[in-house]
């Protein structure tokens, strides 16, 4: 797709009748800004979940902690896949190491508290600011999309969300000038009605 994305274009433009070419021009740039902003925004809370755990287990001098936080932080680009991926491996090597259950809970704290901080305000900050979403419809959506469908509908729900904002604003724009055309013919034909 990449390499053919020059030629793409203009041949599905060409499918279509020239008259709806301008609209599904602007439908697909609204697509690709929604679905551009929900990955730039989960590569952003991605980066800083991995300093986050890099430091935090660092901090905590769990064996190989920073680039098991990089690594934990990074797989997060997939929502709460750092949970998987960070979470047994850093109990398990705190655990080895120095055999403490406390030492174990403040990795599970670490981990808890990047969750948090990501679930509460990173994800509906920064993912409504890169997709034009207000912060309680990211979560709503991520709600939603995690009840009906699981992983899947974790990973697709602020895509889809946005998606349906598009669509909604465009057609409320239609329905707008219809009806101010509806109020020109309503004026035009009172007004010849009367003379």
């Amino acid at each position: 797709l990449l390499r053919d994305y020059n030629k793409i274009g203009p041949r599905f433009y060409s499918l279509l009748p020239p008259a709806w070419r301008p609209a599904a021009r602007e439908w697909l740039r609204e697509i690709d800004q929604a679905v551009g902003g929900f990955l730039r925004g989960q590569f952003l809370i991605a980066l800083f979940l991995a300093v986050y755990y890099a430091i935090g287990l660092s901090l905590l001098r769990v064996p190989l902690g920073f680039l098991l936080g990089i690594l934990s932080g990074l797989a997060n680009i997939v929502p709460y896949m750092s949970l998987f991926v960070g979470v047994l491996p850093a109990t398990l090597l705190a655990f080895l190491d120095q055999p403490s259950l406390w030492r174990v809970l403040w990795v599970l704290v670490l981990f808890e508290s990047g969750q948090l901080i990501e679930g509460l305000i990173l994800g509906p900050r920064i993912m409504g600011r890169q997709t034009g979403l207000h912060p309680v419809t990211v979560i709503l959506a991520i709600l939603i999309g995690g009840t009906l469908m699981g992983l899947w509908g974790l990973l697709l729900a602020v895509p889809a969300a946005a998606l349906l904002r598009a669509v909604f604003r465009r057609w409320i724009a239609l329905q707008r000038s219809r009806w101010s055309e509806e109020e020109t013919e309503d004026t035009v034909c009172q007004g010849g009605g009367t003379s």
